[in-house]
């Protein structure tokens, strides 16, 4: 039988299962998200842990990590959020799985925007003064529809507008969310106005993300750690979903102060009406 090394470094994972996030439950979100055919293959959960976080820990926390193996026996055993029954128990929910055994991939995403001034350059470039989003002619980019120029800034990398916002703007989990929502799912019925876009990215962003005042500064400051994750069997993408997809994503925000740890992630597909 495997014996735990108490040495060892391991969380324990509670679903927060009343935890709401009222930026998505409202009326008019699940209305948006059905209309970008993103409604039921949006998931977002949260728990709970007691144990301390650190950065440098990352892959501790997300992953298991079994080490020297010796006559059939598993002398160290660190089980944390992708094996954590919990959590396995939420994704099977939702209708998708979790592997026994996988390879962990963890990009550290920028999470430091505290404000939507990116959005004013986006505006600029690919809508008129009142919000309209300005057409172009129908292409097809990594197997999304772009017929405006809104998802031609977003994708496009020849465009004249892609280069006008810097990596570091691009990166940032900010404006990943708002390019998640503006590509939407396979039946995705676009808006025409880039502010109903800009709306729910805001009030979504305060919903996920921890902020506190700098003590000498007196400026927010966010504290949660945001990690792009997927999972790999046999060198191969089986979690958010088997398929790669610009809008195919999952992500983990750690609030290290609330002990919390939400996983957002999405698939792209054909969204509930």
């Amino acid at each position: 039988m495997p014996t735990e090394d108490k040495g060892d470094i391991k969380f324990t994972f509670l679903h927060l299962e009343n935890r709401d996030y009222p930026a998505l439950i409202s009326t008019d979100t699940q209305n948006s998200l059905m209309k970008w055919s993103m409604k039921g293959r949006l998931n977002v959960h949260t728990f709970s842990f007691d144990e301390n976080f650190m950065a440098y820990e990352v892959q501790t926390f997300l992953k298991v990590n079994f080490a020297n193996y010796s006559n059939n026996s598993v002398t160290s055993v660190q089980k944390n959020l992708f094996t954590s029954n919990s959590v396995i128990a939420v994704v099977h929910g939702d209708g998708f799985l979790v592997p026994s055994k996988f390879e962990l991939v963890v990009e550290n995403v920028p999470c430091t925007f505290t404000s939507l001034n990116v959005f004013r350059k986006v505006r600029e470039l690919t809508a008129r003064s009142d919000g309209t989003i300005k057409r172009c002619y129908d292409d097809v980019i990594d197997s999304v529809l772009v017929s405006d120029e809104l998802r031609k800034c977003l994708l496009d990398t020849d465009s004249d507008t892609y280069g006008m916002l810097t990596e570091d703007e691009r990166n940032q989990f900010l404006f990943r969310i708002f390019k998640h929502l503006c590509l939407g799912g396979e039946l995705c019925q676009s808006e025409d106005n880039i502010d109903v876009y800009i709306e729910l990215v805001r009030k979504l962003y305060r919903d996920l993300i921890s902020v506190q005042k700098n003590p000498e500064s007196r400026e927010l400051q966010i504290i949660s750690r945001v990690y792009s994750v997927k999972l790999l069997e046999n060198d191969k993408l089986v979690f958010p979903s088997a398929k790669e997809h610009p809008n195919t994503f999952a992500y983990t925000i750690v609030d290290p102060l609330k002990r919390n740890v939400i996983l957002l992630y999405h698939v792209f597909g054909c969204g509930d009406f």
